[in-house]
């Protein structure tokens, strides 16, 4: 049925990425139990969706807009190459494997989108709380990397089972279909309770496994600024996470990883970004992907009803944001980040290192 409706939405992207296949072995006794925090392939959308209020409105914002040849746009991932080491990979059927380099792995779609069990190390890991978040406020970010050869994994947190629209069926489905749009390597899902987000062992410590095991270069999280409750405690709770996930005495299955940088997307509310990405050339794939997102924006049926997310200015209103923050840098299109550490220059020569 997953995957009937996610030909349905989008169709079949014929990009998979070759990786390696390795053998697999039980989680240690570290590991975290599974239950709310099992490795589900579904991802559904929590409660209604604000209107994108609080916009970027003041004239003399001064975006930082990132160019393929700036050195802060490879700074976002550090180069397209994985680190070094050994290469990592996390189940979503509640065990835990290990690369094996010399054996070459199927190249399947039910590998690549949630159903995967051995990934090499990655470039991005992004973070949604609800699928369809990382689409709103960073598809073209992920298109845009993803075309330029970076390795991009994406993490929905929870399965949604408060949304007011849509089944936990379709909502994976669909956010297997946007991943394919914007070329991602895979999808996950922690299926962490809807409306439950919190700093909780069992939680930090799925969190920590999922960056130990694909040891991202940089990790995209949601502002911590935005009305939606799940929104606001899913970046404190990554934010931890992160932290966490660099301290060699935590014991997890893999060893300590500290990311080289978290920056922070805007979903619902936003404020001046640190840096704005262009994604002029990639806002197609931004739009196609949010189509997926069927049961979302325009369902039908009887037992529908009407949100946020169906009225036709929701869309109007992410678009609206993209293309303001891509005016203040002389573009199309571009969607704003956040970081809370000094962006360092060697100069002031805009496009010079």
């Amino acid at each position: 049925m997953v995957e009937a409706v996610a030909a349905d939405v989008c169709g079949q992207r014929e990009d998979a990425n070759a990786a390696d296949d390795g053998r697999a072995r039980h989680a240690d006794a570290h590991s975290p139990k599974r239950g709310v925090l099992h490795g589900a392939e579904d991802a559904r959308r929590g409660s209604e969706a604000p209107a994108l209020r609080r916009g970027i409105s003041r004239h003399h914002i001064k975006a930082l807009q990132l160019h393929a040849d700036d050195p802060l746009h490879a700074e976002l991932v550090q180069g397209s190459q994985p680190r070094g080491g050994a290469d990592r990979g996390v189940a979503v059927n509640g065990h835990r494997h290990t690369q094996n380099n010399t054996r070459p792995q199927k190249n399947t779609e039910e590998h690549r989108y949630g159903k995967h069990t051995n990934i090499v190390s990655i470039d991005l890991l992004v973070f949604g709380p609800h699928a369809d978040d990382i689409e709103i406020g960073l598809g073209g970010t992920v298109a845009r990397h993803t075309a330029a050869g970076h390795r991009v994994g994406l993490c929905d947190l929870t399965r949604a089972e408060l949304s007011s629209n849509g089944t936990p069926d379709t909502r994976a489905a669909e956010a297997a279909a946007a991943a394919r749009v914007l070329g991602a390597a895979w999808r996950e899902n922690l299926g962490w309770p809807d409306g439950g987000i919190a700093e909780t062992p069992s939680i930090i410590r799925s969190a920590v496994d999922l960056i130990r095991g694909h040891r991202p270069r940089a990790i995209a999280v949601p502002y911590w600024d935005d009305r939606h409750p799940d929104h606001v405690a899913a970046s404190q709770v990554l934010r931890r996470a992160a932290f966490t996930s660099a301290l060699r005495r935590y014991e997890t299955q893999d060893d300590a990883w500290r990311p080289d940088w978290i920056c922070y997307y805007f979903i619902n509310d936003g404020t001046t970004p640190s840096f704005v990405i262009d994604v002029s050339d990639y806002y197609q794939q931004k739009r196609d992907a949010l189509d997926c997102y069927r049961s979302q924006f325009t369902p039908d049926g009887a037992e529908s009803v009407s949100t946020r997310l169906t009225a036709s200015t929701f869309r109007q209103l992410v678009e609206s944001r993209d293309a303001q923050f891509g005016a203040l840098a002389g573009v199309a299109f571009a969607e704003g980040l956040v970081v809370r550490e000094p962006l360092q220059r060697s100069g002031l020569l805009k496009h010079v290192p």
